[in-house]
């Protein structure tokens, strides 16, 4: 964010760190360890992140706390904003939103299982999240009601991606879901063969999800493969894009990088 990476370390540490120099700013505590996928979010020139022991604290750009609010409950995925609301999940099975502005609280929601998720969906006016019960929930951004809940067959470890109208998650049982965003309704599966806990994502016409050494590329309107491709080592990371290429990390320590084409073997 404006030439700064901002991250954190598992004792809570928060850095500021010139990426043309490598050298760092400053750095600030976050009032408890931060574990997991939590990790801090930038937004209007205000960094914003959550402890693993509940405290949720507001930074501006020179490390200065502009507040902090103490919910006392673990959190372990990272924070989203959303309009002028700060979206915290915590261990106690709520979802919080938290005013930009003060830290105050606007609404929260009782959610049946811990969010580990690494962060939320907004489309619309809706936010898209999944638990580790395997339920997947869509809740109204302004009011924190529920407007549906799908079954998965497994806990959601990934982010939820939107193609069109649909939003697509994996789950450790396996399978890529589509849902309609209005009525939560499936509109189609992909089974991968191993759970998906990286987070899908939508490029090039593409959805592309990791299971276990593969990579696939699928047809986000009807969950059909176009190709896939396969490594010797597991994939660690979830799908980034570049141009036409796709980046991967491995278990092994290797990065590599996939070409987007499409190949078609014709039999004679």
């Amino acid at each position: 964010y404006k030439n700064n990476a901002y991250f954190v370390d598992v004792k809570g540490m928060l850095y500021s760190l010139d990426i043309e120099k490598g050298k760092i700013n400053w750095k600030a505590a976050t009032g408890g360890p931060v574990l997991f996928k939590t990790g801090p979010v930038v937004a209007n020139d205000t960094i914003y992140i959550a402890s693993g022991y509940g405290k949720v604290t507001a930074f501006d750009l020179t490390g200065k706390v502009l507040w902090e609010n103490e919910l006392d409950e673990g959190v372990y995925n990272s924070v989203m904003v959303h309009k002028n609301n700060l979206l915290v999940a915590t261990d106690t099975l709520t979802m919080y939103a938290l005013s930009t502005e003060d830290g105050d609280e606007e609404w929260s929601a009782d959610l049946d299982d811990r969010v580990i998720t690494v962060t939320p969906l907004a489309y619309g006016n809706n936010i898209y999240f999944g638990c580790y019960s395997g339920k997947f929930y869509s809740i109204n951004a302004d009011s924190g009601k529920t407007v549906w809940t799908f079954m998965a067959g497994g806990p959601i470890y990934s982010s939820p991606a939107q193609y069109k109208k649909n939003i697509l998650f994996g789950s450790d049982d396996g399978y890529l879901y589509s849902l309609d965003n209005e009525k939560g309704t499936l509109v189609w599966k992909f089974k991968a063969g191993s759970p998906v806990q990286s987070s899908p994502i939508v490029a090039l016409e593409r959805v592309f999800i990791t299971a276990d050494k593969t990579l696939f590329a699928l047809d986000p309107g009807k969950g059909t493969i176009l190709w896939q491709n396969s490594f010797d080592s597991r994939i660690k990371t979830s799908p980034a894009v570049a141009d036409d290429t796709v980046i991967l990390g491995l278990a092994n320590g290797r990065i590599v990088s996939v070409r987007n084409t499409l190949v078609q073997t014709v039999e004679k």
